[in-house]
């Protein structure tokens, strides 16, 4: 014991520019990843924003529409994404090219496939929602707001892999900036569509419109 204890200070503490030094190294790989998950979930608050332009009735089934969404689709496109990295990072590892192709085109069509049952879900979103017994206003605006985002589930079926395939072998950092790039340029248009000509008209900020 008195052996284990003389070992562990004989080890020198770091001195501040190695700390320093680490801090840098793990700011300059949290602050992108931080950047662009935030850009990403970004783009549910956009929404609101322009659905509170349109009215009180759009506001609330919009915002019913992307809790419903998140759940049932983008969170189950995520997880099983999720799977494609640790097998990527192993054919990576190994140089095994083919397998790391492969596995992309193979998640590709799984999602593929998952997106079909999604969307049947989404399109019986308002049965479902007036089943549990919500306003009927409410759920017919929301079955519309998932109608039009159906869309997004199969550019979502493209972007998951992609991320994930990006991250192996392109390394975090590219990863990191492109997709805090392809995040940014939407959310900039959204936003400027918002507060001038686009819906809700030109006149006031962002937020519920009152007549």
């Amino acid at each position: 014991m008195a052996e284990k204890d003389s070992d562990f200070y004989s080890h020198k503490l770091p001195s501040a520019s190695q700390v320093f030094e680490e801090l840098k190294e793990l700011w300059g790989m949290a602050l992108p990843i931080t950047a662009a998950h935030f850009m990403a979930f970004f783009r549910a608050a956009v929404s609101v924003m322009f659905l509170g332009r349109l009215g009180n009735l759009e506001l609330a089934g919009g915002a019913l529409s992307i809790g419903f969404t998140n759940i049932t689709g983008y969170s189950v496109l995520v997880g099983l994404a999720s799977g494609l990295e640790p097998v990527c990072s192993q054919a990576y590892g190994g140089k095994n090219w083919d397998l790391l192709s492969l596995s992309l085109q193979r998640m590709i069509l799984i999602l593929g496939i998952a997106i079909v049952p999604i969307s049947l879900l989404w399109l019986n979103l308002e049965s479902i929602m007036n089943f549990m017994g919500q306003d009927p206003k409410i759920t017919a605006m929301a079955a519309t707001y998932c109608v039009y985002s159906l869309p997004d589930l199969l550019t979502n079926t493209l972007l998951q892999p992609s991320e994930g395939f990006l991250k192996v072998t392109a390394g975090d950092q590219t990863h990191n900036v492109l997709l805090l790039v392809g995040c940014c340029f939407p959310r900039a248009i959204e936003l400027c569509s918002c507060r001038g000509d686009g819906v809700g008209g030109p006149r006031g900020g962002i937020g519920v419109r009152r007549d």
